[in-house]
Parts: structure tokens; sequence; C-alpha cells
């Protein structure tokens, strides 16, 4: 049987890189293993401007090892993570959540 909280370990431990999520109430930092899917933008045709890059970040639903859904607010959390793989990490914000099960939580990254 399928046990998508103790499977979400496993592929976050395959397929994940470290992140920060950060409040910003209280300044406390959870450091987590989260998916991070990129999409690359080419430059805006007639200009030499590139539009910020969409991320979405695939997190544990999990208090200790990622974020549950009921403690997710934008206004409270961000995230400091990198724009390209390998990159130096920046803070930025939580957008909306996409998806949610047992297991892994699907957020916007701003």
């Amino acid at each position: 049987m399928l046990d998508l909280a103790a499977d979400s370990s496993m592929f976050m431990g395959d397929f994940g890189e470290p992140i920060t999520l950060r409040n910003k109430q209280t300044d406390a930092e959870r450091s987590i293993t989260a998916v991070v899917n990129r999409e690359t933008f080419q430059p805006i045709p007639g200009t030499n401007m590139t539009p910020s890059p969409r991320m979405t970040i695939a997190v544990p639903n999990s208090s200790v090892t990622g974020i549950t859904s009921q403690e997710l607010d934008n206004d409270i959390w961000s995230v400091l993570i990198p724009i390209e793989v390998g990159g130096e990490a920046i803070e930025r914000r939580l957008g909306a959540m996409l998806q949610q099960d047992d297991g892994v939580l699907t957020i916007e990254v701003m």
C-alpha cells in the first residue's frame, strides 16, 4: 500500500535539494529538502529584459521536514532558494499552494 507521508521522504532524498524556509515574524529558519522546478525564460523580444524565472517547490507536508498546509501562510513564510542550480540562495516570497496530499505540498515561489 502507498504511504504518501513515508514515501515523500524517499522521493525528496532522491530528487530534492536543500532550501531554507524562513518565518518572517520570528526570523526562525527551517532547513529542508525540496524538489525545485525552475522554468527558464527567454529575453523579451526587442529588449534586454528577461522575466523573473517561475519556480515551484514540492516539500514534505510535515512541520518537521517541510511545512504543513495548516501552517503555510504567505505573510509569515518565505524561502531562501537559488535561482539557478548551485547558485547563491536569495529570499523569495511564497505564492499559492498549487497542490497537496498527505505527503507533499507544491507551492509557487514568487
